[in-house]
């Protein structure tokens, strides 16, 4: 799917990670092999990204990839900004689960 989303860019794996900062939970889409490549040529493509990624309470300030309080919110605003048909979702919330 990120493959498709940004086809310049070559993507080897994917990877939804999580930390813990201050006592917050954070999720982030980790992209192999170049996580910043990745998220500059996204963010070009898809300028409205931010707009969806803050009403979904991402953080204002990540360098690359927003980074959101819970999974499922990360996986809403992936949904929203790359228009997945529903099954796409469904498919993409079950690989989460």
């Amino acid at each position: 799917m990120l493959c498709r989303a940004v086809p310049e860019v070559l993507v080897e794996a994917a990877i939804v990670s999580h930390w813990t900062s201050g006592g917050e939970d954070e999720y982030f889409i980790f992209v192999y092999p170049d996580h910043a490549e990745y998220w500059t040529h996204f963010r070009k493509r898809y300028p409205y990204y931010k707009q969806v990624a803050l009403r979904y309470g991402a953080s204002a300030g990540s360098q690359y990839c927003p980074v959101f309080p819970t999974r499922e919110k990360l996986i809403y605003w992936l949904s929203d900004v790359l228009n997945l048909s529903q099954g796409e979702r469904n498919l993409l919330q079950l690989c989460e689960a």
